[in-house]
């Protein structure tokens, strides 16, 4: 297979647009192969749309709160979303691997990152208040899902189970660290 040849992205509000509402034709014109600084910084700047969305919403519902954050004040919110992009990135560098072992990539990893990085347009339903993380996230994973299966030229199968088996391994490898800390804990101290 030939490698595409490095082509500049659509501006950001036409990846935007496009991303969110034609996916189907804007995924399929995506060049796999393209520059890694135009898409993660469209990643950057729609999380940093997020991370507002997330904070305005704290901020006028307090009271919905989050039992996780909950002792952190609204405005936290604009300020952790590099730790969430980099966790992100993270976890897709383990899926992409997943993903590899299975025989669902025809690219590599750069394919793999384009994709996510223009799926972070879903992000935007964050700034509509209370229900807005919902809608972000059931359409975040389509498009996570349709972006790779399209950039990578794979099968829905492949994408979906590559990913219940990355966090299956994932999880199990967190409860096992909890056991471990859990076991030392007690026997050890």
């Amino acid at each position: 297979m030939s490698e595409p040849i490095e082509s500049e992205d659509p501006g950001f509000w036409i990846s935007l647009r496009d991303s969110l509402l034609r996916p189907k034709a804007f995924f399929a014109s995506l060049n796999p192969m393209g520059p890694w600084g135009t898409a993660l910084l469209f990643a950057v700047l729609t999380t940093l749309i997020a991370a507002i969305g997330m904070a305005l919403d704290d901020y006028l519902f307090p009271q919905k709160g989050n039992a996780l954050f909950e002792a952190l004040p609204w405005y936290w919110d604009l300020f952790d979303w590099p730790i969430y992009l980099v966790l992100e990135f993270l976890y897709l560098f383990w899926f992409h691997q997943i993903l590899k072992w299975r025989g669902g990539t025809a690219y590599p990893y750069r394919a793999s990152f384009r994709a996510y990085c223009y799926t972070g347009a879903a992000t935007v339903f964050y700034l509509i208040p209370v229900a807005g993380m919902w809608i972000a996230l059931a359409w975040g994973f389509f498009l996570i899902f349709y972006s790779l299966k399209t950039l990578q030229k794979t099968t829905w199968t492949r994408v979906i189970t590559s990913w219940l088996i990355a966090n299956a391994v994932l999880g199990l490898g967190l409860f096992l660290l909890i056991f471990a800390a859990g076991y030392f804990r007690h026997y050890f101290s």
